[in-house]
């Protein structure tokens, strides 16, 4: 069985999102050509990548009381980004809680994609974004 391959190119600002799929053999790539963003736009996009890590949890076969704690780790991340004087440390403490849970709960999966495989990419670009 050959494995699947999604594939998203943006050009400007990262508002196009990720896609994912869960199964055996998918790769993912993606492209981007992209000036500076500003500080809004930053952050609205942090909160939308945040928003598609947790839809992508809510979609995965984790334990609720994973998605829950998850959930509110990120929820917070999401909350502090979007201040006008927000601590970058406080968010990355956040997401680093959050996936700190999803990795142990993916650990105990036996799935052939893992969660963290698919939210990897977007804590990556997030990360670049809060410098």
């Amino acid at each position: 069985m050959s494995g699947g391959k999604i594939s998203q190119s943006n050009t400007g600002s990262m508002s196009g999102g990720m896609q994912a799929a869960i199964g055996n053999n998918n790769n993912q790539e993606m492209s981007s050509q992209e000036g500076p963003l500003t500080h809004d736009q930053a952050t609205v996009n942090i909160v939308k990548m945040l928003l598609q890590i947790q839809d992508i949890i809510q979609k995965s076969d984790m334990p609720e009381s994973a998605k829950e704690k998850s959930k509110i780790y990120l929820e917070s991340a999401k909350l502090e980004v979007q201040e006008d004087d927000k601590d970058k440390q406080t968010v990355l403490n956040q997401m680093g809680r959050a996936f700190k849970t999803i990795k142990e709960a993916d650990n105990a999966l036996e799935m052939g994609k893992r969660v963290w495989s698919l939210i990897s990419p977007l804590s990556k670009q997030i990360m670049n974004l809060l410098g």
